[in-house]
């Protein structure tokens, strides 16, 4: 057993209230639980309670043993002294606030409905399984299922906005220069986000709009700074390109440095470096390097419709059939919405405080396409419809921040299947 039960039983009062007293049998009734308290400090804020006559209010902390306390140094601790009722599963020695007044105790180990353990040990023990209420899940409440799924989403959102600003800080308030780092992580789809990301460190988008405007070649300048030259066939246009890169990084007072650590095998050549970048540099002419249409726009169409470019190349390439399709695949192009698009928004949302930009961005997942990968289909063989990336992206959520790490308890459907 973890605390985690202790507060879903707090949380819900799923214990015999009749008659209830504390250890030194003073009578005891809840009127308010509190509010869970999710920071350093006790485990619920707020809770007002009735010992005998009195009524108090503070706050209440939790233990699977009453001897937890002294072993966590709450004794000493002041942040403690508001403590109005210490709840343990089992009672083994009475304990101290900083003042050393004794602390009121509820032990719940003979009020708590023994099936409610059994089920509660039954999710936390399926570890073997892809999520612990794999056998229940379908049995959960449509409401409940979409209530989570819509909470999961909006931790993904908020979870993955934290990173963009935490970038966007990094930059010095540039927004354009943090959505430049973002689209090259996400050109890495995964695979190389990394040298991705570093190539965007290398190729900061104040030179590349200085390259683009004296006419010069973004995809030589990226494949020069990246060290993906040597990728490639020496044929006329590449040879071109590298003279060009020469030229533009000398003339900006920019450095070659070693190669980045690209990764090519186990893919396929549709998702290799150069290709990759090719794509990613094409994409950045047809927006004319600028970002802040993705946060003006007139409707969600419009978002589809600048995804749709082209990547032209009049390269003949001996050996390399793969660098004759260079377009953006659907799949690639729906994933690239995904993981950049509906991100920015959502970060450039939270900082300006503009919820409606927050609406798009989940509207705008509400028009893809769900994510194609394992995780997916092993919800599909749950019986879970995903219809769109809204679907794939709360489910891959879900998965991986409260089935993986068992926070069942957190999760609506898994407090329904305990309850």
């Amino acid at each position: 057993m973890q605390e985690d039960f202790l507060w879903y039983i707090w949380k819900r009062q799923y214990f015999q209230k009749e008659t209830l007293r504390t250890e030194d049998q003073t009578p005891l009734l809840v009127l308010k639980p509190g509010y869970q308290n999710h920071d350093a400090g006790p485990d619920f804020e707020q809770a007002q309670i009735k010992l005998g006559d009195v009524t108090w209010a503070g706050q209440i902390e939790m233990h699977l043993k009453s001897s937890d306390w002294q072993k966590h140094g709450h004794q000493t601790d002041p942040h403690y002294d508001a403590v109005i009722l210490h709840v343990v599963w089992e009672h083994d020695e009475e304990v101290t606030k900083p003042t050393g007044e004794i602390v009121p105790v509820l032990e719940l180990k003979y009020i708590v409905d023994p099936a409610l353990l059994q089920k509660y040990n039954s999710l936390k023990g399926a570890l073997a399984q892809f999520i612990p209420c794999e056998t229940s899940w379908p049995e959960a409440p449509e409401i409940n299922k979409t209530m989570m799924l819509e909470r999961a989403l909006t931790n993904r959102l908020e979870r993955k906005s934290e990173m963009l600003l935490a970038w966007f800080t990094a930059n010095t308030n540039d927004w354009e220069e943090t959505a430049w780092q973002w689209l090259a992580w996400c050109f890495g789809f995964k695979l190389n986000q990394e040298p991705m990301l570093q190539l965007a460190y290398r190729a900061p988008l104040s030179l590349l709009k200085k390259v683009h405007a004296s006419g010069g070649s973004l995809e030589a300048v990226l494949l020069a700074l990246g060290g993906l030259f040597d990728h490639l066939p020496q044929v006329p246009q590449v040879l071109e390109w590298q003279k060009e890169a020469e030229y533009q990084l000398k003339k900006h007072g920019v450095k070659t440095q070693h190669p980045l650590a690209w990764k090519r095998l186990k893919t396929r050549p549709t998702n290799f470096p150069v290709v990759r970048v090719l794509q990613m540099a094409a994409f950045l002419k047809h927006v004319n390097l600028g970002f802040g249409k993705f946060v003006r726009f007139e409707s969600t169409d419009e978002l589809l419709d600048w995804f749709d470019f082209p990547v032209y190349t009049s390269i003949k390439w001996p050996e390399q059939p793969y660098l004759l399709r260079l377009k953006l695949g659907k799949e690639a192009k729906n994933t690239l919405m995904i993981n950049f698009l509906s991100v920015f928004m959502s970060g450039y949302s939270q900082y300006r405080e503009l919820p409606e930009l927050l609406e798009n961005a989940i509207d705008l997942l509400t028009k893809l396409k769900p994510d194609d990968n394992r995780i997916i289909n092993q919800w599909q063989k749950l019986g879970q419809h995903v219809n769109t990336a809204f679907d794939s992206q709360a489910l891959l959520e879900l998965q991986a921040q409260y089935c993986k790490p068992i926070r069942c308890l957190d999760c609506q459907v898994g407090a329904w299947l305990v309850k």
